[in-house]
């Protein structure tokens, strides 16, 4: 495959949102996850959109994976608060999701709730995740721009076990979605990363102590616009 993907997403009369993949070699047809990061003007009101939305979601093939808060940040902006991760069979299977009728009106409860977002589909990376549902954990997000190569990831995930610390999610951004407004030129939802890594322990104590050791600090310096957050975990 050499050749760049793109589908679009009818949201209104007026709207159309274009996901499109960065480079030539991703395929929109395989298993992507959505990683949405919220600036949230009501928390209780974006909760109960969760609510409404999740049924939808299911009936797609796709699956909610973690939601979180942000409650201490190590690195980086203070622009975003909570992180949301969905995995989607496919990005025709978030098509489906946002072209419904149901989704379109309940997506009104969304932008009230909602300051600013950050939006990107990721492709999930081959390294070993440990799956686990526990809210009790603590969790820890790191997302840059920039790429490492597999040896130089696998080098952190293989230090992190020292720690007691392992890896959730890895995934880098595969494609990008815009906004087309009738005959103007589409424009990019932002993401502010091209890679992320999700961690989790028993304690911060223990992930505290994993990203100051001097070879994860050696990996941030060879990104941009690192960020490092401690999140809580609701889902």
């Amino acid at each position: 495959m050499n050749s760049f993907q793109e589908v679009s997403c009818k949201v209104s009369r007026d709207k159309t949102l274009l996901i499109k993949t960065k480079t030539g070699n991703v395929s929109l047809d395989k298993e992507v996850f959505a990683v949405n990061w919220f600036v949230t003007k009501n928390k209780t009101l974006y909760n109960f959109y969760n609510l409404l939305a999740v049924k939808s979601v299911y009936k797609v093939g796709a699956r909610p994976i973690f939601k979180g808060e942000i409650v201490k940040k190590i690195l980086g902006s203070d622009q975003q608060n909570m992180l949301l991760i969905v995995k989607y069979p496919s990005v025709k299977s978030f098509k489906n999701l946002i072209e419904k009728l149901y989704f379109k009106l309940i997506s009104v409860i969304r932008i009230k709730a909602v300051k600013d977002f950050n939006f990107g589909f990721t492709t999930k990376n081959n390294f070993k995740a440990s799956k686990t549902k526990d809210t009790t954990k603590k969790y820890a997000v790191h997302h840059y721009s920039g790429e490492h190569t597999s040896a130089t990831k696998k080098i952190v995930i293989d230090l992190a076990s020292r720690y007691q610390v392992k890896l959730f999610y890895s995934g880098s951004v595969s494609s990008l979605v815009h906004i087309k407004n009738k005959d103007k030129n589409p424009k990019q939802i932002p993401c502010n990363m091209d890679e992320i890594l999700l961690w989790y322990s028993d304690s911060e104590e223990s992930i505290m102590a994993f990203i100051e050791n001097k070879s994860y600090k050696e990996f941030i310096a060879q990104t941009s616009n690192s960020y490092l957050g401690i999140l809580d975990r609701s889902l």
